[in-house]
């Protein structure tokens, strides 16, 4: 009679096909291992980056200080782990004096952040109030005081090669305070409002020169400094603002040696679009501004307007015209729109800065604070 099969003998090919228990825990514990190296050596790098961002925000507030600026913050705190590097100061103070001026900035809390895949885009935010201000040193009050509240405050700034490269700021329920040791005073106002500036590079001239843009939605400027010489306060449903610096700006300096260099160097902004728009009324201007001794403003731009009739009208409810006035300019307006400009509706008037004070025609509407 045959054997029967034994299924209990060795197979020693089946033998080494099955794993031992030790070898099947290594595989299980190996993508634990893994992943356990892999958070060790993220978490060294963002330490490092990290601490690289700490001595290097200590080493500007130290070449600061070198130019006469002094940083201050009361309560500051580094974090962002794993994925980004922040940094929180409140409240901000930057402040300086020197032969050439004094003054501060203050704001009451900055947040920054930038990932660390990308160190050189920073993106920032601000919280209330924020405070400019600057004047001859040794006076008790600055020349130029802004206080400036707002709903919302974001900016980014881009670096290349250790230098500020671009910026980018948006304000949202903006209002600002202008103010000064002489009694001038005016309130500035904007729903929405967008500020850009970049350095470039110019082939043959000063390098790097300043470009600058700014864009705002329903905004308003009234105030002595305003309403004093016409009776209206300047609102605007749109506003779009274009232009450039011919002089390189020096910002290694502290604010006001900056500007009063730019100056002493015949340093000109360049309005090359300048558009306002409020219902009907539209004025276009064109033009270049420069700055005396004391930092006033001085320049011609050349302005259309389209539907001027409709600021004369405002000009007479405030009482600053006479009705037979009124209808003399408006006699007028209608023999000149389309004569002077090409375009029907359309009238060149001719904007004038004068030593601070803005006239247009022979309106004055407004004052201008001083540079420094």
């Amino acid at each position: 009679m045959p054997h029967s099969i034994d299924h209990t003998a060795n197979d020693p090919n089946q033998a080494r096909s099955l794993p031992s228990a030790r070898s099947v825990s290594w595989r299980i514990a190996l993508p634990f291992l893994g992943l356990l190296a892999l958070f060790l050596i993220w978490s060294g790098y963002w330490w490092v980056a990290s601490s690289m961002s700490r001595h290097g925000f200590e080493d500007w507030v130290q070449k600061a200080a070198q130019h006469g600026m002094t940083l201050s913050c009361n309560d500051q705190d580094w974090g962002g782990y794993p994925f980004r590097i922040e940094m929180s100061c409140a409240p901000l103070k930057l402040s300086w004096a020197s032969k050439a001026g004094a003054g501060s900035i203050d704001l009451g809390r900055l947040e920054t952040v930038f990932q660390l895949y990308n160190p050189r885009h920073v993106l920032a935010a601000g919280a209330p109030p924020a405070t400019y201000r600057i004047g001859e040193a040794g006076l008790a009050a600055p020349s130029t005081i802004i206080s400036t509240s707002f709903g919302e405050a974001t900016s980014s700034l881009i670096f290349s090669e250790g230098d500020l490269a671009r910026t980018d700021l948006v304000l949202k329920e903006a209002v600002a305070d202008f103010g000064g040791r002489d009694g001038y005073f005016a309130q500035g106002r904007a729903r929405y409002l967008e500020v850009h500036t970049r350095f470039i590079e110019r082939a043959g001239g000063p390098s790097p020169v300043l470009e600058f843009a700014a864009s705002g939605q329903e905004v308003s400027l009234a105030g002595p400094a305003v309403t004093s010489a016409t009776g209206i306060p300047i609102e605007l449903d749109r506003l779009t603002l274009r232009g450039e610096t011919d002089t390189q700006l020096n910002t290694t300096l502290d604010p006001s040696s900056a500007l009063r260099e730019f100056v002493a160097r015949g340093g000109v902004i360049k309005i090359t679009r300048l558009n306002g728009q409020h219902e009907a009324v539209n004025i276009n201007a064109t033009g270049e501004v420069t700055f005396d001794a004391q930092g006033r403003a001085n320049g011609d731009l050349a302005t259309e307007v389209t539907n001027l009739k409709s600021i004369l009208d405002q000009l007479r409810e405030a009482g600053r015209l006479g009705e037979l006035e009124a209808a003399f300019s408006l006699n007028m307006l209608t023999m000149l729109e389309g004569a002077t400009s090409g375009r029907e509706g359309a009238l060149h008037v001719k904007v004038a800065i004068r030593n601070g004070n803005v006239y247009f025609g022979p309106f004055e509407i407004l004052e201008l604070p001083p540079l420094f």
